[in-house]
């Protein structure tokens, strides 16, 4: 009796490892095909996104362009008025256009190697005026910070949208931290050194169920006119396309960290920047304006 009920045992939990093993498997399929509907997903919104963008640019293009010589026509100040509200609502629209593009991948990284402090102290103006005069918004860098190797255009605009967002989620009210440092990290089975950006906030927090869809295009929490969901996703994008990672932890109530990070480069900043600046040539050459748009060419 003792004898069966030792083989009954053993096999119970002999059952046991090998159901969680399946239950494990289940899960890891799960996850991997939730990751292909995703990446399938954004991959066709690129696609739209890319294409969409191309036929935007050209009508802003025409738009502006005959704006610009209108005014030169009018001494009309009410006239003028109507077309200034033209040219800033062209700006607003050229921004969106800017996303898409960004977001479609279209529009190829122009990498360098530069130290993020160089860059942090340009836009540090920036950043305020970004958050708002009544966000408590503070700024720190590590001195020591690693040299990056990416596009500064790309990274200006990751650190703006975080910012923007931070200040939403505090509704321009409440504090906002922005901490650069380096950090030795783990990411996909492959140890490295990282400048991590790190945006933080005191708002109310992401719920759970919205946390696995902020990076989603198109996807935004905010009220209609707001928001066009682009920001976030093309963060996400330009963390990918630099071989880095960018990571949320929120709790509802408690706030938001957004942590961006970007690998490492072992070139020194100053001498690739010297590498990157071609001589310049003088010469009699012709160029040559290709464009199917009448109204563009």
């Amino acid at each position: 009796l003792e004898a069966f009920t030792g083989n009954t045992l053993t096999t119970f939990e002999a059952l046991e490892q090998e159901l969680r093993a399946h239950e494990q498997q289940l899960q890891d399929m799960q996850s991997v095909q939730q990751e292909l509907l995703r990446n399938q997903k954004v991959e066709l919104v690129e696609s739209i996104a890319g294409g969409i963008s191309h036929d935007l640019n050209n009508l802003l293009f025409v738009i502006n362009l005959n704006a610009n010589l209108l005014k030169k026509h009018l001494a009309n100040d009410q006239a003028r008025g109507y077309l200034e509200v033209i040219s800033k609502t062209i700006k607003r629209a050229n921004r969106l256009s800017s996303q898409l593009v960004a977001f479609s991948g279209r529009k190829s990284q122009s990498t360098q190697a530069f130290q993020p402090l160089e860059l942090i102290d340009d836009i540090e103006e920036l950043l305020l005026n970004a958050v708002g005069a009544e966000v408590d918004f503070h700024l720190e860098a590590a001195d020591d910070l690693g040299v990056i190797q990416t596009d500064k255009h790309y990274f200006e605009n990751a650190l703006l949208n975080m910012a923007i967002n931070a200040r939403d989620a505090v509704s321009g009210r409440g504090k906002v931290q922005i901490r650069l440092y380096n950090q030795k990290r783990q990411v996909q089975g492959e140890s490295r050194n990282y400048v991590v950006v790190e945006v933080a906030d005191n708002g109310s927090g992401i719920p759970l169920d919205v946390q696995s869809r902020i990076f989603d295009p198109f996807f935004t929490t905010k009220d209609v006119g707001k928001g066009s969901g682009l920001g976030l996703p093309m963060v996400h994008n330009f963390a990918r396309q630099s071989g880095g990672f960018i990571e949320v932890e929120s709790t509802p109530g408690a706030g938001t960290h957004f942590f961006l990070g970007l690998p490492h480069c072992h070139l020194a900043a100053a001498a690739a920047a010297e590498a990157a600046e071609p001589a310049a040539k003088a010469g009699r050459e012709s160029v040559l304006i290709v464009e199917d748009d009448m109204t563009v060419r």
